[in-house]
């Protein structure tokens, strides 16, 4: 089996492989054209990295991914400035999210074993965000994490567990309470 293949199916895999070298560096240039000139056709551009998106989707200029090929979008999202989905693991996103300035998410895995670490190797954990989502600012997601429609995870939350649909998440690391009806 192939480093990519590998890859393809989230198993440990080594990222330093030419192929999987080459969909990084890609990705990283279209973002950074992006970045600098936030045209139409390099918009075209960034949304073909994406494996599935929605016909509505808006990303201010600092947006980066890893390789996009893990991307699934619903429709009508909205990313801030200095978003970054690092997506070695799938990252699937609902519709009606809106992602706050600088927030990251991520779902790559390493080995917890350092002799194991030093080979470099990796795998994906998923992480799902259901739909009517909220993300504020600086928020940073963590590999494996599902957050449930209609939550609001705040500024600065660092979120490493699940969180329920209907609920806050607040602090580092994130604790979520219920939502108050209005």
């Amino acid at each position: 089996m192939t480093e990519l293949e590998k890859f393809q199916q989230y198993q440990w895999h080594q990222p330093r492989d030419k192929a999987l070298s080459q969909l990084r560096q890609s990705a990283a240039e279209v973002c950074r054209r992006y970045t600098q000139q936030p045209t139409q056709g390099h918009q075209k551009k960034i949304w073909q990295l994406f494996a599935e998106r929605g016909p509505r989707l808006w990303l201010d200029a600092g947006f980066s991914c890893d390789y996009g090929c893990n991307i699934y979008l619903g429709d009508n999202i909205y990313c801030n400035q200095n978003v970054l989905l690092q997506d070695v693991g799938r990252i699937s996103i609902g519709d009606n999210v809106l992602i706050g300035p600088g927030c990251h998410i991520y779902t790559a895995e390493h080995p917890q074993d350092a002799e194991a670490r030093r080979s470099g190797l990796t795998r994906g954990q998923a992480v799902n965000i259901a739909e009517d989502v909220w993300i504020g600012g600086q928020a940073i997601i963590l590999p494996g994490v599902s957050i449930g429609r209609g939550a609001i995870i705040g500024a600065g939350a660092v979120v490493t567990r699940d969180i329920p649909a209907g609920h806050k998440a607040l602090g580092n690391p994130a604790r979520s309470t219920p939502l108050k009806a209005p």
